[in-house]
């Protein structure tokens, strides 16, 4: 990575702690021992897993199938996993 898009990076970190500094459990967490912002990630590998395999398993009775990445726009399993 480029000094350029490290400090681009951090400065969007920053600047979505500011934003978010007084929700619990939402946008980024600064941590003192390390000096950096943190983003949240609430996200575990396995349930991201089981997500897709059924959202597979609901996409394959659609008539119309989509390509590639499509099944993103029929079904948003961002959501599904919060």
């Amino acid at each position: 990575m480029s000094h350029k898009r490290k400090t681009e990076d951090k400065h969007r970190l920053k600047k979505l702690y500011e934003e978010t500094k007084n929700y619990y459990g939402a946008g980024v967490w600064f941590n003192k021992d390390k000096n950096r912002y943190i983003r949240y990630s609430c996200h575990s590998k396995g349930l991201k897993r089981y997500c897709k395999k059924v959202i597979r398993r609901r996409i394959k009775n659609i008539e119309v199938s989509p390509k590639g990445n499509g099944y993103r726009r029929i079904f948003d399993y961002w959501w599904e996993l919060l």
